[in-house]
């Protein structure tokens, strides 16, 4: 048996109001409109935690994404966190 932390960050899910949820990874802080696109995203990042942080680091320029680049069809939202970092999830 290996010890340690499977994956780097904690991952606190929230159901939201209006069917949604506001998901908590490490800094990063994601809404989603629909299930499926949240389970997908959480799979892909369950499955490969580093490769995921890299993308959303490129796709974000750094930490530094607004709302303004996420679409309601993606099934995705950003929302800054408390650094004022944001994240588009797939």
């Amino acid at each position: 048996m290996k010890f340690g932390k499977a994956i780097p960050h904690d991952v606190h899910i929230e159901p939201t109001a209006n069917m949604g949820f506001f998901v908590h990874v490490g800094c990063c802080h994601v809404v989603f409109t629909d299930i499926g696109t949240m389970v997908d995203a959480l799979t892909e990042y369950l499955q490969n935690p580093k490769g995921v942080a890299q993308e959303y680091s490129r796709d974000c320029g750094g930490g530094k994404a607004t709302i303004e680049r996420a679409t309601t069809t993606q099934g995705v939202a950003v929302v800054p966190g408390p650094t004022g970092s944001g994240g588009i999830v797939r």
